[in-house]
């Protein structure tokens, strides 16, 4: 019978151990390596994107400013005189003319939106199309917009003359934030 030779058993388990917390340290080693490779990579790509998209707002913005220069293409005083003939309707008795006003004042805002950029089939899929950060009147114009819808589309519309004001005053906001007035 042979006998068991405690020191072979120690010496196995032993070389066994440190085999094993070497490969561990490599293990953890090689990990960490890896993860900041990884980290590397995705930080700069995160960074890239973030930049594009600041590059991409930029040019977005200044998009929108050609686009405001154009629409004031027309000479200051032209654009003055639409205005005061817009807003002289409101000094009308009748009630038409105080319509008429809101109507131009929409046909106004939807070349704005159009030369904008937005597009769709109409002014309410066009202010759908606006995003809000660039256009800070945005509700105004919805409000005005959904007056003269109001007079366009529901038959007896009864309309103030100081609902005609506040509505104008509405358009106005609109018009200022873009230059037009």
């Amino acid at each position: 019978m042979t006998s068991l030779n405690l020191l072979f058993v120690y010496n196995l388990v032993y070389e066994w151990l440190v085999e094993l917390v070497s490969f561990s340290v490599v293990t953890a080693f090689m990990a960490k390596v890896v993860w900041t490779m990884l980290s590397l990579v995705f930080g700069t790509g995160l960074i890239w994107v973030l930049r594009q998209r600041a590059l991409l707002k930029r040019a977005e913005a200044e998009a929108l400013a050609d686009a405001m220069r154009q629409i004031g293409t027309g000479s200051e005083s032209e654009t003055n005189h639409i205005w005061e003939k817009i807003t002289g309707y409101l000094n009308s008795e009748n009630p038409s003319d105080w319509k008429l006003a809101i109507l131009e004042a929409d046909t106004i805002l939807d070349s704005l939106v159009q030369k904008m950029g937005y597009r769709g089939e109409n002014l309410g899929e066009r202010l759908k199309a606006v995003e809000p950060s660039d256009f800070e009147t945005l509700n105004e114009a919805w409000e005005a917009h959904k007056v003269r819808n109001a007079i366009a589309h529901e038959a007896g519309y009864e309309l103030t003359q100081r609902e005609a004001k506040r509505v104008l005053k509405l358009f106005e906001n609109v018009f200022k934030e873009f230059g037009y007035l």
